[in-house]
C-alpha cells in the first residue's frame, strides 16, 4: 500500500487548460509544460466538461468568457464532480468582486489576462505543492496540516 502512495505522489501532476483563446491556452500550456505538468487543452465546454467527467486532474484552468458556458460555470461542475481539483480562473475583467466571486465559488484564484507564463507557472505549480504536502501529512495523521519539531 504504502508503494502504490508513493508512486502516485512521483507522477507529474495533470493539468487541463480549457480556454478558447488560442495564443492565450498556448500560454498557459507553456507556462504549465515548464513547470512539470502533464498538459491537455480544450477549446470547447463540451469538451472540457467530457474530460472533467472521465479523468481526473490536479489542476483546472478555465476562462471564464468561454463561448456558451463560462469558467463560472465550469467552476461549479468541477467542484460537483471533482471536488479535490484546484481550479485556476482565467478572465478580462479585473478588481477585487471578480476575484472574491471566483474564491467565494471555491476557485484557487483568479488570473487576470494577459498572462504572464512564468509567474502563472510557479503560481499553479506552488498551490499544487502545497496542496499535496497538506493530503501528505493528513495521510500520515499530522493535524492541521502543518508539522511542528519538538524544542
Amino acid at each position: 500500500m504504502f508503494k502504490r502512495r508513493t508512486a502516485r505522489k512521483l507522477q507529474a501532476p495533470r493539468a487541463l487548460v480549457a480556454v478558447s483563446d488560442p495564443e492565450t491556452r498556448a500560454s498557459v500550456v507553456r507556462a504549465l509544460e515548464a513547470c512539470r505538468f502533464l498538459v491537455e487543452a480544450s477549446a470547447e465546454w463540451t469538451d472540457t466538461m467530457a474530460r472533467v467527467e472521465s479523468q481526473r486532474f490536479d489542476v483546472v484552468v478555465a476562462e471564464v468568457e468561454m463561448p456558451v458556458v463560462g469558467g463560472f460555470d465550469v467552476l461549479r461542475a468541477i467542484r460537483y464532480n471533482r471536488p479535490g481539483t484546484l481550479v485556476f480562473l482565467i478572465g478580462k475583467a479585473a478588481g477585487d468582486e471578480i476575484v472574491a466571486r471566483a474564491r467565494n465559488l471555491g476557485a484557487a484564484d483568479y488570473v487576470q489576462r494577459p498572462v504572464h507564463e512564468h509567474r502563472l507557472g510557479i503560481q499553479i505549480r506552488t498551490a499544487w505543492e502545497e496542496k499535496a504536502n497538506r493530503e501528505m501529512l493528513r495521510s500520515l495523521g499530522i493535524k492541521g496540516g502543518t508539522l511542528r519539531m519538538a524544542g
